[in-house]
């Protein structure tokens, strides 16, 4: 059994600086021409927004996620960064998507049209 919390609206801006922070990274390893090559070779920049529109929980960064959103857990060994950091893939997304659902952030692309229809409605 795992208990989770939903995330403060800092932790989400830090899940999603995350992201930024590993993009540019990235950048800076494999050299900002070639990245936007690949990017233009994929479909482009509207490519990189369909895909984030598909799903919404990619511009979270799952570590970050999965470190502010557990709270405790019944397996003998304490939560931290290297014991969150075990989790087998699986348990790790159903995690993400459960934290994310709770913190009302779109985890898919219909999740994203009801939170809008929601906030539209409230």
């Amino acid at each position: 059994e795992v208990t989770i919390r939903a995330l403060s609206g800092r932790a989400k801006a830090r899940a999603q600086e995350a992201v930024i922070e590993k993009a540019a990274g990235l950048l800076q390893r494999v050299g900002g021409a070639d990245v936007i090559q690949q990017i233009t070779a994929m479909g482009g920049e509207r490519a990189v927004r369909d895909a984030a529109e598909r799903d919404p929980a990619s511009s979270y960064d799952q570590t970050s996620v999965l470190t502010d959103g557990i709270v405790s857990w019944t397996a003998p060994e304490p939560v931290d960064a290297e014991t969150i950091d075990d989790l087998d893939a699986d348990a790790a997304d159903t995690l993400f998507r459960a934290i994310l659902t709770l913190s009302k952030v779109a985890v898919s692309a219909d999740a994203a049209a009801a939170i809008e229809a929601e906030a539209k409605n409230a």
